[in-house]
């Protein structure tokens, strides 16, 4: 099929225009951009102090207990870890790397198991 010299101008003048109208003549200033320009800008300084303290243990009057595990071990280890969990019936939170996720999916799906 041949499109005609005339109809492919026609086509790219119409396009142009509406990309061009689109840019700029419905454009309306939005307030929070000349509020932005009007103020001042705010200098942001990094902390350089001492960093704070680790918490280890926190006084409850209840049994509470927040457990993570961060890495993932070979297949015999985290069987038997999700096995313990279970049999005390203790929820954990674990951190693992994608790549590790990747090489044995099967342990990351047992750990979402309920």
């Amino acid at each position: 099929m041949i499109i005609s010299t005339k109809l492919c101008k026609g086509i790219a003048l119409l396009l142009t225009v509406v990309l061009v109208s689109g840019c700029s003549m419905f454009a309306s200033k939005d307030e929070s951009t000349e509020r932005q320009k009007t103020e001042k800008k705010q200098k942001i300084t990094r902390y350089t102090g001492e960093k704070s303290k680790a918490l280890s243990y926190v006084y409850t009057g209840r049994k509470e207990l927040a457990l993570t595990f961060n890495g993932m071990g070979d297949d015999k280890m985290m069987r038997s870890l999700l096995e313990q969990l279970d049999t005390h019936k203790i929820k954990a939170t674990f951190f693992l790397p994608g790549m590790r996720v990747a090489e044995e999916p099967n342990i990351a799906k047992d750990i979402l198991e309920p």
